[in-house]
């Protein structure tokens, strides 16, 4: 029915997304033109947290506000009325009403509040004549047309034109953006490789070296080809969408324009997250069994290495889980990834891995105009990087451990992975201070800087500036380590029951957390020097070497025995530590690159504004080229083409709604070229 202009159309849940007609054979609605025309308010907060519609509340201060409708029954009054309280469940929550006013269609967001009877429907009458009153929360005093409105699209940098029908700025809708070329001319990234890292270990991982290219990187034929800068100056990694530092191994053969350069970044990932899928897998299943129940999965859709046993490593976007019948949903043989079978499990089982993807990398390069990169700290690049044997995910060799900075080893240089002091020493048990009974004063001692060589030296005089007390060097992994060894150097410390100065002490720190000393040494041990390979029985997180001053209150030692002071600068160095890890990340490296496009720079963004100067800034978003994105102007997600990957985070300024009537779009970007921008328009009335 008709009042005024306004005809109430349908109202559909957000819950179910089915439309509800609101004129039916049996009854029909309509509002009065106070009602739902002739609107002045907006968003209530009160409204709003009925229908825990939060984002789209963020920052509005008006007041709430209900309309009310009227039902009348047409048809039997008993089945009119079950039809209305069905609309009016609290099952149901809040959703659109599509209502025509003057010959347009439009929609509201409302929530149904209650049914009650009309007052010309009383109680009292003895009867039932069918008129009834609905109690409606208006959530947004914004309604929009109840499809958008493709624009033409435009080939921008430059302008599109947008038109809104309605009266005021509309903020649902969304823009297209589309890549159709690379940058030419080395403007920018050109060249696109996918690479996908699960952390297996059982601890998180906070900014820690990864090699990305552990099969090498041939970089080489990438400069040949005029496709890179021969100082990898151009080379850049992105860890879901944003530009990490990172750096190519000194090792010969591994490092800028080699056939097997070994690309280092730093990566911040939560611990392994691992499930068993059973076998058999065919290449087109996408119904995956697993053994157990998973609970608390990561929201969806997140990405996972399947380990076949064909053998080979699969990457897949996770979409779904069926709790009852433990099957998880993927998309098969994503991130240039190929779709595997594993006939049966691993080990003689029935089962195969799967883990959590959390690394999501791209290698980029081909900004051949790119100068030396001022965007990278070189103090946070992992000294392991500068040995002569090259590093890898399973093994490393420090031929430097540790660096200070102006001499200063209160000042340790932050690098990634780094040796570090420690002091545990009891100093209330100091000699030099009169009440105690050992010489600790013990100051850092380096050899070389960077540090080729660690340890700590006798000073009578105690600390001084520069020169903290400390009592060890230590050096920290989250990965399990299943063997080390490190040379030391004990050749000035005596500490025997004659001498009774001190001993050097190398151990670990075993994965439950406790200190495990496994050996001492000095002049006496080996002429005072030698190589300690360590027995790990069960693994370990870290390795230390510290003084251990003479005790005559150990057991042992002689009843009226003193420790001894030592000599000035005595005391140890440890060097060529080598380490092996038992949980290596899986890395799996596309073995197809792919032309690109980057929307801006993350130093120089591209823009969207309209008329009003609402003005959006993108910070480097990455396509292929062929491939785009899309921005929504509602909820302010942006999501790529491949995956639906999220890049709101690469964004920041206001965003841009479209003014009513017809205007335009503006895209601007340094060196960009060959975009096509589209838009989709909801029109908007107040």
């Amino acid at each position: 029915m008709s009042t005024v202009g306004i005809n109430l159309v349908s109202f559909t849940p957000d819950k179910t997304g089915v439309a509800i007609p609101l004129q039916t054979a049996n009854f029909a609605t309509f509002s009065g033109y106070g009602e739902i025309a002739g609107r002045v308010d907006g968003t209530g907060l009160a409204s709003a947290s009925r229908a825990k519609r939060y984002p789209r509340a963020t920052g509005k201060t008006y007041d709430s506000r209900e309309i009310s409708v009227v039902h009348r029954c047409t048809g039997r009054v008993h089945a009119a009325r079950e039809a209305l309280e069905a609309i009016y469940s609290p099952w149901l929550g809040p959703g659109t009403l599509l209502f025509e006013e003057g010959g347009t269609e439009k929609t509201a967001e409302v929530m149904p509040l209650g049914l009650s009877r009309h007052s010309e429907n009383p109680a009292t009458a003895g009867g039932d004549n069918g008129i009834y009153e609905g109690r409606w929360a208006l959530l947004s005093g914004i309604y929009h047309s109840p499809e958008p409105t493709p624009m033409t699209p435009a080939s921008v940098p430059g302008t599109m034109a947008v038109t809104n029908a309605g009266t005021v700025t509309s903020r649902r809708g969304s823009i297209t953006l589309l890549a159709n070329s690379d940058k030419a001319g080395g403007d920018g990234l050109t060249m696109r490789r996918r690479i996908t890292i699960a952390n297996t270990a059982p601890r998180e991982m906070v900014d820690w070296p990864i090699l990305l290219t552990p099969d090498g990187w041939d970089h080489g034929a990438e400069v040949t080809a005029s496709r890179s800068l021969s100082s990898g100056d151009d080379v850049e990694v992105y860890v879901g969408g944003v530009r990490f530092p990172r750096w190519a191994a000194d090792a010969a053969g591994h490092t800028w324009n080699d056939a097997l350069t070994h690309v280092w970044t730093l990566l911040t990932m939560p611990p392994g997250r691992q499930w068993q899928v059973h076998a058999p897998i065919g290449a087109p299943d996408t119904a995956l069994k697993l053994r157990d129940g998973a609970d608390d999965l990561p929201a969806f859709p997140f990405y996972a290495v399947i380990e076949h046993t064909t053998p080979g490593t699969e990457i897949v976007l996770v979409t779904g889980y069926n709790a009852d019948a433990r099957t998880i949903t993927v998309v098969r043989g994503r991130r240039d990834s190929t779709a595997l079978s594993s006939a049966s499990g691993t080990g003689g089982t029935d089962f195969v891995n799967m883990w959590w993807a959390t690394g999501i990398v791209d290698l980029c390069w081909g900004r051949r105009t790119a100068g030396t990169p001022d965007y990278i700290d070189d103090r946070l690049r992992p000294l392991v990087l500068s040995s002569a044997t090259a590093p890898t995910n399973t093994a490393w060799t420090f031929d430097e451990l540790l660096e200070i900075d102006g001499g200063d080893a209160s000042r340790v240089v932050p690098h990634a992975a780094s040796w570090l002091w420690g002091d545990l020493a009891d100093r209330g048990r100091e000699r030099k201070t009169g009440e105690g009974d050992q010489y600790l004063r013990m100051v850092p001692k380096t050899v070389g800087s960077p540090a080729t060589a660690i340890g700590l030296k006798y000073r009578a005089a105690g600390p001084a500036a520069g020169l903290p007390l400390v009592d060890r060097v230590l050096w920290r992994t989250p990965r399990q380590l299943t063997a080390a060894q490190l040379d030391w150097d004990a050749s000035t410390l005596d500490g025997d029951a004659v001498s009774r100065e001190g001993v050097l002490v190398v151990g670990y720190i075993d994965r439950d957390g406790n200190v495990c000393e496994e050996a001492e040494y000095d002049v006496n041990t080996s002429g005072g020097s030698g190589t300690h390979s360590f027995a790990f029985t069960s693994g370990a997180l870290g390795l230390f070497a510290r003084y251990k001053p003479y005790d005559p209150q150990a057991p042992g030692a002689s009843e009226n025995s003193l420790s001894m002071e030592p000599a000035a600068n005595d005391g140890f160095v440890i060097s060529g530590v080598e380490v092996t890890f038992g949980d290596a990340p899986l890395v799996v490296v596309a073995a197809v690159d792919h032309t690109c496009y980057q929307f801006g720079r993350p130093d120089d963004p591209a823009t969207i504004a309209n008329a009003e100067a609402e003005t959006l800034r993108l910070y480097g978003p990455i396509v292929n080229v062929d491939e785009g994105l899309t921005l929504d102007l509602e909820t302010h997600a942006i999501t790529l083409d491949e995956d639906g990957q999220g890049r709101a985070h690469l964004s920041r300024g206001d965003w841009p709604g479209i003014p009513a009537g017809a205007t335009n779009l503006t895209y601007a970007e340094t060196d960009g070229v060959s975009v096509s921008m589209g838009a989709e328009v909801y029109d908007a009335w107040a």
